[in-house]
């Protein structure tokens, strides 16, 4: 039996967007979900909530028995047939963007008084930022992403710490959680990334050279917190594959990894280091192993912690205010495009990560230690 996975934040959203008069878009990566939202979740609310099976119109445009109904010709007409009085009638759809004219055709259906619209989308059409323009200012969207912990727990038999270690290794893809077996889950993590994501970057976009795009995937996860642009990146292929990619080139493929979702890569590398600072202020500030008073132990942070003398405070908040200054100048230095200064930014940025580290190791502060290095 098929273990069922709870996805009451997606499914709220499209129950208070019922009646709206809006087409509902459910956007997404591919394989995070949305069919069975749709078709599953949601379609038993509506069964649940005394809705006529009959008034409940399904199709999924990516199965072969329907093929036939990407034609708007034949979609649309069959589509009115099911409309057969007066009542409110529900249309999931499913992957429709293989359906040929989707936009004026779901206009046409919501346009009528008595449709209530809600599709799904999928591939290099859907999971872009025109989507927003796509349908003239009548659709709805709720941009769907893969398993939460809290989700992914809601299907995990094992404990909390366990589920954790599965869930940073594996990810929230539903259909890779349900894998029975690690070698499944690797192949199905391999098989979405190289068939699936790439494969509709490269279409959407006419890539000719995927080598190089693959390879700039590699390069951007392998420097997440690191400082770098595209100028680097060139010299970076030129040193290592000798290739002849250039920087315009580079920030062409950023932007379409932006473009298409891709973009948790690249916007974690827009902030150059600044995570890092962020991390080691919330150890600074949070993370000091608390002492018991009276056999128990009290969360203390920066603000109230008092065991040690006025020198060693006043270290910590140097730290405190120093990681602050330098998150906040890297965030500036970022918006404002400067490249002038960068390096002398990232070198104060390490300089007061290995600080931090020596300090809180003489400090006896073996948690906070630990998780700053």
């Amino acid at each position: 039996m098929v273990k069922e996975i709870k996805r009451d934040y997606y499914l709220e959203q499209l129950i208070k967007r019922e009646g709206n008069g809006l087409i509902k878009i459910v956007t997404g990566i591919r394989r995070c979900g949305k069919s069975y939202l749709l078709r599953t979740l949601f379609k038993n609310h509506l069964l649940e909530h005394g809705v006529d099976e009959k008034h409940i119109i399904e199709m999924a445009f990516d199965l072969f028995d329907n093929i036939d109904y990407r034609d708007p010709k034949h979609f649309y007409p069959w589509a009115k047939e099911q409309i057969q009085d007066d009542e409110k009638y529900y249309f999931l759809l499913d992957e429709v963007q293989l359906l040929d004219e989707f936009v004026s055709v779901l206009n046409g259906l919501a346009d009528k008084k008595n449709c209530d619209v809600f599709v799904t989308g999928s591939n290099a059409k859907f999971l872009s930022r025109d989507i927003a323009t796509e349908f003239g200012g009548r659709g709805d969207e709720v941009h769907m992403y893969p398993l939460s912990f809290s989700e992914f727990m809601s299907c995990y038999d094992g404990n909390k710490y366990d589920g954790w270690n599965e869930y940073i290794t594996y990810g929230g893809i539903p259909l890779v959680v349900l894998a029975e077996t690690d070698e499944q889950k690797m192949n199905l993590l391999d098989n979405l990334f190289q068939e699936t994501y790439i494969s509709d970057i490269v279409k959407r976009n006419k890539i000719r050279n995927v080598g190089e795009m693959e390879s700039l995937l590699d390069v951007l996860a392998s420097t997440i917190g690191a400082l770098t642009n595209p100028n680097k990146l060139q010299k970076t292929f030129k040193s290592v594959n000798n290739s002849k990619i250039t920087a315009t080139t580079i920030t062409k493929y950023i932007e379409y990894l932006e473009d298409d979702f891709l973009n948790v890569i690249y916007n974690e590398l827009r902030m150059r280091g600044f995570h890092i600072d962020v991390g080691n202020l919330t150890v600074v500030e949070k993370s000091k192993d608390a002492k018991p008073v009276n056999g128990y132990i009290y969360s203390v942070n920066l603000f109230g912690y008092v065991d040690s003398n006025a020198f060693i405070i006043r270290i910590y908040w140097t730290l405190f205010v120093s990681l602050t200054i330098t998150g906040i100048v890297k965030i500036l230095m970022v918006y404002f495009k400067f490249e002038k200064g960068k390096k002398a930014v990232t070198s104060i940025s390490v300089g007061l990560s290995i600080i931090a580290v020596l300090f809180l190791a003489m400090a006896r502060e073996p948690y906070a230690t630990t998780v700053t290095f």
